[in-house]
């Protein structure tokens, strides 16, 4: 029997996943799909799926491609406005979540393409914080207790709280104190961000990232709206402490186009590792170690970052510590043996072990090296 309850707001839409239920009803529980990078559940839109929806906790605002959209032949109801851009909200008549939950009239902002989303859409943290809700990564399973979640015996307490929305209609969002290194930071815990973490530039320095001779690679960044201006520095993070639980060899990320504005995140790789039980309206938040283990995004061994340049590729910034910076290739190099931009891509991304020869032009001069590429932030 589906767990069924109509919610409108203003406008007859739901901006978020929020889920009210009757205090009759019992514990709901519905599959849902863990990889090594995202949780997801499947969903019926409007009688058609199933789609699949990545479970986002970092999300006040639940989303899903164009394309689905058009599918479904969707129209835009009205703009919302998220970090400052307006973006088209859909409203679906019906929505099923893994076959347990019914809910009517529900909001979903249009997310563009959304490349590399890895689903058609996305779900808000409402889904497990509008009421008592486990999220059993091990056991994927996501349970909502309408009556509330009793025994919280199985969860160690952390400090952790749910944040208000800002408007109606939005997402609370977990948030939860973590020990890096030492200095304790107030981070969105984020099962959509795909680094164990995710800081701003001022933080980075707080932990000791920015040093001038610390290895770092580099990797594409996005947001909702779209790529990154500039390219971020992923390094090896300090250990992180989640309550009792110590995370090591694990990898930050430093936004560099956001130099001290914006949250630090905890992200999926180590979230994945910790069952999270939210009770009594965000008043209990408890984790519970399970036999997951983080993994990290890959990233290039080569440390190179190219720019499309006269067929060609042109250096753009060279990692800290990395092959490329150890064969002596510099920020304005024009590689001229790896053909055009996306086989000379294929080659810098390379698996470890393998032995690149690299020529290049500086200044009139021809230059040649071999990048030996190797994970060199586990170094």
């Amino acid at each position: 029997m589906l767990l069924d309850r109509r919610l409108l707001l203003a406008g007859g839409v739901s901006a978020a996943l929020a889920i009210p239920a009757r205090a009759q009803d019992s514990v709901v529980e519905a599959a849902v799909e863990v990889t090594d990078h995202r949780v997801a559940l499947p969903a019926q839109m409007n009688g058609r799926g199933p789609f699949r929806l990545v479970i986002d906790t970092g999300a006040e605002l639940s989303g899903i491609r164009q394309a689905v959209a058009d599918t479904l032949g969707l129209r835009p109801q009205r703009q919302v406005r998220l970090n400052g851009r307006p973006f088209p909200l859909y409203a679906i008549d019906e929505l099923v979540l893994g076959g347990a939950v019914r809910q009517s009239r529900a909001g979903f902002f249009g997310l563009g393409e959304a490349p590399g989303l890895g689903g058609d859409g996305l779900a808000a943290a409402g889904l497990i914080t509008s009421l008592d809700s486990e999220l059993l990564f091990e056991a994927q399973r996501w349970r909502l207790h309408p009556s509330g979640l009793a025994d919280v015996s199985r969860y160690t307490a952390v400090a952790a709280r749910l944040e208000q929305p800002r408007a109606a209609g939005l997402s609370a969002r977990p948030h939860g104190r973590v020990d890096v290194g030492g200095i304790e930071l107030d981070t969105v815990w984020d099962t959509g961000a795909p680094h164990a973490l995710s800081v701003p530039q001022d933080v980075a320095a707080r932990l000791g990232l920015m040093q001038p001779d610390r290895p770092y690679a580099l990797m594409p960044s996005r947001g909702i709206h779209g790529p990154a201006s500039r390219p971020a520095r992923l390094f090896a993070a300090p250990p992180i402490r989640v309550g009792e639980q110590v995370f090591e060899g694990v990898r930050a990320i430093v936004r560099m186009d956001d130099a001290t504005a914006g949250a630090a995140i905890l992200g999926f790789p180590v979230l994945r590792c910790l069952d999270l039980a939210i009770a009594r309206g965000g008043a209990f938040i408890g984790v519970r170690r399970n036999a997951l283990r983080p993994v990290g995004m890959p990233y290039s061994l080569a440390g190179v970052w190219v720019d499309d340049y006269r067929g060609g590729v042109r250096v753009s910034e060279v990692g800290v510590g990395s092959p490329g910076a150890e064969a002596g290739l510099r920020p304005g190099d024009v590689i001229t043996n790896l053909g055009a931009f996306s086989s000379a891509l294929a080659a810098l991304r390379g698996p470890a072990g393998t032995a690149l020869p690299v020529t290049w032009t500086r200044g009139g001069q021809t230059l040649s090296a071999t990048l030996r590429l190797r994970d060199y932030l586990s170094a």
